[in-house]
C-alpha cells in the first residue's frame, strides 16, 4: 500500500470471500483497490464452500480462546451483512435458523453426545434432541436419525449469492 497519496493504491491477490471483503472495506475508506484473481472473483473455493458460520458446532475440545473469538465474530456478522446489502444493493442470504448435528446410529450418537456435553460444560447454547424431536425440527431428516444436537446460534450463508 502506498502512503504517498491521500488515496492509497492497494492490490488484493485473491478474489474469494476474504479478499473481496477486504477490498470492499478498503474502498469504503477511500483506497483505490484492484483485486487480482486467476479466475472469476468469488467463483473458486468461496463458490463451493458450505457457507457455515458455525463457531459452536465446529468448536474443538481444546481451544476455548478460538471459540470465544469465533462467537464474537459471529455476533458482528449480521451488521456486516446489513452494510454489504446496503452498499451492494443486493440481498445476502443469511440463514439464522441454527444447525442440527445429526446422529444416524448409536456410534454417531455417542460421538455427538460427547460433543454436546463438552459444549454444555463450557456454557455454549446447545440442546439435545431425540430422533423424533430432530425430525419435528427438520421434517426432511431420515427416519434413521436417532438423535441430534441443536445449535441455535450457528448460521449459514449462501456463498453463491
Amino acid at each position: 500500500m502506498s502512503s504517498s497519496s491521500s488515496n492509497p493504491r492497494v492490490i488484493i491477490v485473491g478474489g474469494g470471500a476474504i479478499g473481496l471483503a477486504i477490498a470492499w472495506r478498503l474502498a469504503c475508506e477511500g483506497a483505490a483497490v484492484t483485486v487480482v484473481d486467476r479466475g472469476l472473483a468469488g467463483r473458486a473455493a468461496s463458490w463451493v464452500a458450505a457457507g457455515m458460520l458455525a463457531p459452536i458446532s465446529e468448536a474443538s475440545f481444546d481451544d476455548h480462546n478460538h471459540v470465544a473469538f469465533a462467537r464474537t465474530s459471529m455476533a458482528r456478522f449480521p451488521s456486516f451483512v446489513a452494510e454489504l446489502e446496503r452498499d451492494a444493493d443486493v440481498p445476502v442470504s443469511l440463514d439464522t435458523r441454527g444447525t442440527l448435528v445429526v446422529a444416524r446410529d448409536r456410534d454417531d450418537a455417542e460421538y455427538i453426545r460427547r460433543a454436546y456435553e463438552y459444549r454444555r460444560a463450557i456454557g455454549l447454547p446447545v440442546e439435545w434432541l431425540t430422533g423424533n424431536e430432530a425430525r419435528d425440527a427438520e421434517p426432511a431428516l431420515s427416519p434413521r436419525v436417532v438423535a441430534a444436537m441443536s445449535v441455535p446460534d450457528d448460521h449459514q450463508i449462501d456463498t453463491r449469492a
